[in-house]
């Protein structure tokens, strides 16, 4: 067992931080919205429903709830003809 764990996980997520901004340079939030539903519902069903905004860290539902979301953004002009990527955590 380490003797420092607490300290130790601290440091490897400050180097993880500091790492991300290296490998995924650029980040732009996206928007996101979505809705639930107690059962799944198919992608025809889920087109004609009404999603309500979402932020990162916001319960969405219950253990067993089902939901679709929608996500959007902008790509900066600064990044034209680079490869994009979408970072969802």
């Amino acid at each position: 067992m380490q003797k420092h764990r607490e300290l130790t996980e601290k440091r490897i997520a400050q180097v993880r931080a500091a790492i991300w901004q290296f490998v995924f340079k650029g980040q732009v939030p996206l928007k996101a919205s979505y809705f639930k539903t107690a059962e799944p519902v198919s992608f025809a069903e889920a087109k004609g429903r009404k999603y309500r905004a979402i932020k990162p860290g916001t319960s969405w539902g219950k253990g067993f709830d089902c939901a679709w979301f929608k996500l959007s953004g902008k790509v900066p002009a600064s990044m034209r003809d680079q490869e994009v990527v979408a970072l969802i955590n």
